[in-house]
């Protein structure tokens, strides 16, 4: 490789083999732990994640097999019969047991 410096003539290319030539050594295994940093535990577990995606279909499904449709017949809760007739003004309106 032909070095690209104006103040260096090329003598380089000698050492440069070398250094090809060298075999890369590994640090060892306690340096690993220095240089590296500690691995961040991921904030959903995928257990967790597959619960909620469950969750969710199950919902989803349910809401999808509902039919929506109105009950054809009269209200759930009829009034009952014997109240007095409430005429013209729902405030007027007194008790008779106050």
């Amino acid at each position: 490789m032909k070095s690209f410096d104006p103040m260096n003539s090329g003598g380089d290319s000698d050492f440069e083999r070398e250094l090809l030539g060298m075999e890369l050594r590994r640090p060892p295994a306690e340096w690993k732990a220095l240089l590296l940093p500690k691995p961040v535990p991921p904030l959903f577990t995928k257990p967790f994640l597959l619960g909620l995606a469950a969750c969710w279909a199950a919902s989803a499904a349910i809401y999808f097999s509902t039919p929506e449709t109105e009950l054809p017949g009269p209200p759930v809760l009829l009034p009952p019969q014997n109240l007095p007739e409430i005429r013209d003004n729902v405030l007027a309106y007194q008790p008779e047991n106050i």
